[in-house]
């Protein structure tokens, strides 16, 4: 406990016992410890011989050469200039107005009335809770104090549940895109696009995306039936026939690798 406030713990205790200003004077050097106890006890002697033996030291006496003693001028200046300085920075809205109360003791003239008060106690507050009491234009230092803790209170509410919001959203498996139901044409070496990666189909083994077309006796570039990828019509704009442009369409006869195939085009010779 610092030296204002054990001031102020004593005389609170003062006006509960209704003390007489002798027994004031008395009661608190009881209560001195330590360094404080060893002080009084070297400084009673010259206060008395300095008032006379028959005057009693006063506790305006004793409280003013005690506060010299232990709390000089050049500290108390020290403590009016944090005042001066004071913001909320990393404390809560109570801290905050506790450590405004301390320090305002020491530059009341700073503060002269309740208005002024207000306004110095809002200017220090943290710059979102300030932006949500400015506009109630409280003068009123305690009712300041509420609105302010009841702002700090929404605002963390609002915090913990967007960090709340962003947790649930990682936690989420990313969902595959099925908009495109096309079946997926690979490249004629049976690759994605460079910088892409596939999943791995369950059906054929390789990767791609949409429909797989594996044993379904389709066309893997159109996804049309009777013809292999290779011998497909469909061509991409721009890309010349396999003839070179010329309308001669002859009929090759392959070997099938699979009944399957040689069912599917009348031009296939399989091997029984």
């Amino acid at each position: 406990m610092d030296v204002e406030s054990w001031i102020d713990r004593i005389e609170q205790i003062f006006e509960v016992l209704y003390c007489t200003d002798d027994q004031k004077v008395k009661y608190a050097t009881y209560h001195l410890t330590d360094m404080a106890n060893k002080w009084w006890k070297s400084t009673r002697a010259l206060v008395q011989l300095e008032l006379g033996e028959a005057v009693p030291i006063t506790w305006e006496h004793f409280k003013k050469i005690f506060l010299d003693h232990f709390f000089p001028q050049t500290l108390q200046e020290s403590r009016a200039r944090q005042f001066m300085d004071l913001t909320q920075g990393s404390m809560t809205v109570a801290q905050y107005a506790t450590t405004f109360m301390e320090l305002s003791r020491f530059a009341i003239y700073l503060i002269p009335d309740e208005e002024k008060k207000a306004e110095k106690f809002e200017r220090g507050l943290d710059r979102r809770i300030r932006e949500r009491v400015r506009t109630l234009r409280i003068r009123s230092f305690i009712e300041l104090v509420t609105r302010a803790t009841i702002a700090e209170e929404d605002l963390q509410e609002n915090i913990e549940y967007n960090n709340q919001r962003k947790r649930q959203q990682q936690q989420q498996p990313q969902a595959v895109s099925h908009k495109d139901k096309r079946p997926h044409i690979m490249n004629r070496q049976g690759q994605p696009p460079a910088g892409q990666t596939y999943p791995t189909c369950a059906t054929c083994g390789k990767r791609h995306l949409g429909r797989c077309m594996f044993g379904q006796n389709v066309c893997f570039k159109c996804g049309k039936p009777n013809h292999l990828a290779r011998d497909c019509p469909v061509k991409k704009p721009g890309e010349p026939g396999r003839n070179g442009g010329q309308k001669t369409h002859a009929t090759a006869r392959v070997y099938a690798l699979t009944p399957i195939d040689a069912e599917a085009s009348n031009d296939v010779v399989t091997e029984r």
